[in-house]
């Protein structure tokens, strides 16, 4: 029997400038994934390293236009396998909206660990 998770999906502006909001929300339901909380979350760079747990950013100025500037849309996608399902959506959406290496559409951590570890850090900052 396969354990009920949950992801912190960050959605990221190069999908909300595309429209595609819908789409990957669309793609979760889909898969029998479901939206349990959404809020907003503004970054900075700080935050942006912490986040990703990197030592340095190696472009901040564009990372800084790119998730620094608006108020980013954050689901709390729940269900069973969430993560993995999530992943195979993210790789699925990137495969077709492609459009370089900064621009992903949405972030997704890779294990529940790390999906908890996230949700930790950007609670205080997150309305949900």
């Amino acid at each position: 029997m396969q354990m009920q998770e949950f992801a912190l999906v960050i959605i990221k502006p190069d999908a909300t400038e595309r429209g595609l909001e819908a789409e990957i929300l669309s793609g979760l339901n889909g898969i029998g994934l479901h939206v349990a909380r959404y809020g907003t979350i503004q970054f900075d760079t700080e935050l942006v390293l912490d986040f990703y747990a990197w030592e340095k950013l190696d472009y901040p100025e564009e990372i800084h236009a790119y998730m620094c500037v608006t108020p980013l849309p954050v689901w709390i996608v729940t269900g069973d396998d969430a993560i993995a399902k999530v992943m195979a959506l993210k790789m699925s959406l990137r495969k077709k909206y492609y459009s370089g290496p900064l621009k992903n559409l949405f972030h997704c951590p890779v294990s529940q660990a790390e999906s908890q570890r996230q949700l930790n850090l950007v609670k205080e900052r997150v309305n949900l």
